[in-house]
């Protein structure tokens, strides 16, 4: 085929082209031919008009020529000329030698490459925010090649070949391809695929490939399930599962399914169906008595007293047991019917602290030699066969409740006030009798053992015959709580408080938080009774408690830890805590008390004035309200850094003085501080403290501190003072022709030079001094010194003694720099003898050729003079 000529015109081309399987090649190209005829050859990357030259040989007569290339990338195909450079005929012959054949590595890597469009308008005429690029089941993809360079690029691009796929995923198939260009392919199930360029078969030679890569078929096709949702949400005519939503917004119940193709030609669907939850409606009757007026229902209404009956249609929000699909309440209607009780016949009440007298009690029984409830709520209570004892009193306080352990109970019948979600319990007892029916007595339960059932139980278990644990158990859907207190002792009252709320359950003893369990669940409920002093299992009674109890009382309301307090220490609840914010130089007065930071805590008691008729407390107390010392990091100073250049090997340090006013640094609202620092100046620094960090602090009067650090640092800069070296040696250089081999004589009047330097430590060789080296040497000639400096003899030192004969002992006596002075023992000895006489006889010449037949062994000096 016809190709270029690297440039150069061409005459007769013979061609030759193959396939790389080597980036490395030789030519070798030879001939036999006149002497003006000659040849010219090259490597061409292609054929006319696309050949570029990789390389070429230019005309040459030597009668062979050689070419290396080492760039030819492997499986692409070249053509080699060889050409005249002139018309002439010429035989030659061409070798060939590829290089070591190599893997096919013009492709480096591959990818997978789909739609790069958002969603366009579906059947819904909706348009969506654009997404990002993708694969799709059913539509094309397209592999890119990522090649070693540009050159194999464009070559393999166009080249003809057999190029062998594979993919693997949800389904596998091969593939084979003529042009890379050329290469379209799908897959029909959505999933995770792999597909691998396995092979490939050029025009001369096959290659295992094997590059592969990943990529994801996606299908967009969203089915959102079953949504229930509330009847007040869809009659708002805009509800959507989520953004992502093409459809209409939705306002009834159905099935809704939408079809779309998105601007990849990418297929897909959204389907949902809506449940509607309507609103529930209930019918509320609620007794109330005077003193519960005003009365507030679930947070949002408020009533006040009226003579007359009260009723209302109530819309709560999010007030309907039924929930949605985010877990959320649905509203609800409610006819409500507030019932007024006679204030004077069921409007009776027990002595609970001023902040619970408008609380949800639902039981008091103060056990008064009876056990009623006193709540007003006229609750039914049935004592079985337990005692009362007054304990002595002339009154109703001191009387509690006596249980046997043989058959007594009380049993408070069920009612839906007993299965809220939140109450709390509060009862005294005191363990003042052995455990007689076993170690397990139960003090109150609701619900039976054996029937999964039980709302709760709370029992005492016997450790020994003084000791015993409080275990209550408390009983969600799927999980069981459990909360008490161990090693209680025999004899000793105790009163005792559950708080059961949605998250949580807390049990105070004597007042006082004892332990809180977090729940993730509401309480099961029951319709059995609530029993004091036994427990139901398999519709039985057993383990009867064996003690006595006092003051049992329910709410169906959380107490607080503060109406826990109360309700134990009343007179606590007329103890006010006040605290004032100050500043360090601030105080406030309360009649004659002062409270600032001297006096933090103070109180002041005012007798029977609270409701009860217990004395008020105050208390006071000092809270510090102002910051630290501020300071002002623009005035801080900056590290301060000092040098020391050493002459020699002298100790470095240095004096390092600063000059800072801490009032200017530091700001206080009380300008009231006192200042301290860790250093003083000077500091002197030195090379084994080289480095101090100075700190100043601020304290004001209230104790806080605040402070800023600067640093001194000393730098010792090293001697630049040149180091002897520790073998100082000279070299004697004269004309050799005048040096006798076998004495080492050296003769009279010949330039005679001494070199000083120095033996290396490791090759022992020879070193000239550094042409800036400025040492001074003392010399000893036949025990004679002199001294001189390196920097003056760069060309040798000449030693006038020298000009005689005779023999010369030469020393090195010391070497000296600016620091130190070092010793040496190195001599030489030195002999100067007169010249010698040589008759070389009688040499017969021409004048013209006197200087041919002269001896070599004859100086030039003494030839020149000759001549």
């Amino acid at each position: 085929p016809g190709v270029i000529n690297c440039g150069n015109a061409a005459f007769t081309q013979m061609n030759y082209k193959f396939e790389a399987t080597s980036p490395e090649l030789s030519l070798r190209l030879t001939w036999e031919t006149p002497e003006e005829d000659y040849l010219k050859m090259g490597v061409i990357s292609g054929c006319i008009p696309d050949g570029v030259c990789i390389g070429d040989a230019t005309c040459s007569t030597d009668e062979e020529m050689t070419l290396d290339l080492d760039n030819l990338i492997v499986g692409h195909e070249y053509v080699v000329y060889v050409d005249g450079c002139n018309n002439y005929e010429i035989d030659f012959e061409l070798e060939i030698t590829p290089g070591a054949a190599a893997d096919f590595d013009a492709i480096v890597d591959i990818s997978a490459l789909g739609c790069e469009f958002g969603f366009k308008s579906g059947s819904s005429g909706l348009q969506s925010a654009q997404k990002d690029s993708h694969i799709c089941p059913y539509q094309g993809i397209v592999i890119d090649f990522e090649f070693q360079d540009e050159d194999a690029q464009a070559y393999f691009n166009d080249a003809e070949a057999i190029w062998h796929f594979t993919v693997d995923g949800p389904q596998s198939f091969e593939f084979d391809y003529n042009h890379l260009n050329d290469i379209v392919f799908s897959v029909d199930l959505p999933g995770a695929y792999v597909v691998c360029l396995t092979s490939v078969d050029l025009t001369c030679v096959s290659y295992d490939l094997n590059i592969c890569t990943e990529f994801e078929a996606i299908d967009n096709s969203v089915d959102y399930g079953v949504y229930e949702i509330c009847e007040h949400d869809l009659n708002e005519n805009n509800w959507v599962p989520d953004n992502e939503w093409l459809g209409d917004p939705i306002s009834e119940q159905g099935n809704y399914n939408f079809e779309y193709f998105d601007n990849c030609g990418c297929y897909f669907t959204q389907s949902i169906e809506i449940i509607e939850l309507k609103e529930e409606q209930a019918f509320l009757e609620i007794e109330l008595c005077p003193d519960d007026y005003p009365y507030e229902f679930l947070d949002d209404f408020e009533f006040d007293y009226e003579s007359d009956n009260i009723e209302e249609e109530l819309v709560v929000y999010r007030g309907s047991e039924q929930k949605d699909y985010q877990n959320n309440r649905c509203d609800s209607l409610i006819y409500l019917t507030l019932i007024n009780e006679d204030a004077g016949n069921r409007c009776s009440s027990c002595t609970l602290p001023i902040s619970l007298e408008k609380s949800k009690i639902i039981y008091c029984i103060p056990f008064d030699n009876e056990a009623i409830d006193v709540s007003g709520k006229d609750n039914i209570v049935n004592a079985i066969g337990i005692d009362f004892d007054d304990n002595g009193s002339s009154n109703n306080v001191l009387w509690d409740a006596l249980f046997d352990g043989d058959l007594d109970y009380v049993e408070l019948p069920h009612s839906s006030d007993l299965n809220t979600s939140v109450f709390s319990i509060n009862f005294q007892f005191v363990k003042d009798e052995r455990f007689e029916n076993g170690t397990v007595e139960t003090l109150i339960s609701k619900g039976d053992t054996n029937e999964d059932n039980l709302r709760y139980s709370i029992n005492l278990e016997k450790v020994n015959e003084s000791l015993f644990n409080l275990k209550g158990n408390f009983f969600g859907a799927a999980n069981q709580y459990e909360l008490g207190i161990d090693a209680l002792q025999n004899n000793v009252w105790y009163d005792i408080v559950y708080v059961v709320g949605t998250d949580s359950i807390s049990l105070y003893l004597n007042g006082y938080l004892e332990n809180s369990i977090p729940i993730d669940e509401n309480l099961r409920g029951n319709t059995d009774d609530l029993m004091l002093g036994t427990q139901f299992t398999d519709g039985v009674r057993s383990q009867f408690y064996n003690g006595r109890m006092n003051d049992f009382k329910y709410w169906k309301q959380k107490l607080s830890g503060q109406d826990v307090l109360f309700l134990h220490f009343p007179e606590k609840e007329f103890e006010v805590r006040q605290d004032y914010f100050l500043s360090c130089c601030e105080q406030t007065v309360i009649g004659d008390i002062t409270i600032d930071k001297n006096n933090p805590l103070d109180t002041l008691v005012i007798p029977q004035a609270s409701p009860t008729g217990y004395d008020s407390l105050y208390i006071y107390g000092f809270i510090q309200n102002d910051p630290k010392p501020a300071v002002d990091e623009a005035m801080v100073p900056e590290d301060v850094i000092v040098s020391y250049q050493q002459l020699c090997q002298e100790f470095c340090e240095a004096a390092v003085e600063w000059n800072v006013s801490p009032k200017e640094i530091f700001a206080d609202n009380c300008n009231a501080l006192t200042f301290s620092q860790s250093h003083t100046s000077p500091v002197v620094l030195d090379e084994n403290v080289s480095f101090v960090e100075v700190t100043y602090t601020a304290t004001d009067d209230c104790g806080q501190s605040n402070s800023f650090s600067f640093n001194l640092e000393l730098e010792c800069l090293p001697s630049e003072a040149e180091e002897i070296p520790e073998e100082n040696v000279y070299r004697v250089e004269a004309d050799d022709s005048c040096v006798d081999n076998e004495t080492n004589a050296i003769c009279k009047f010949s330039d005679i030079k001494l070199f000083p330097g120095y033996l290396d430590e490791l090759s022992q060789d020879f070193q000239a001094y550094n042409a800036d080296s400025n040492f001074d040497i003392v010399l000893s000639v036949n025990g004679a010194n002199r001294q001189i400096n390196v920097s003056d003899i760069d060309s040798g030192l000449e030693i006038p003694e020298l000009k005689e004969e005779g023999t010369y002992n030469i020393c090195i006596v010391s070497v000296s720099n600016e620091c130190t002075t070092m010793a040496s023992d190195f001599c030489a000895t030195i002999t100067i003898r007169s010249g010698i006489t040589v008759d070389y006889g009688t040499i017969v010449a021409c004048p013209e050729n006197v200087e041919e037949v002269l001896p070599t062994e004859i100086s030039e000096d003494f030839k020149t003079l000759i001549i």
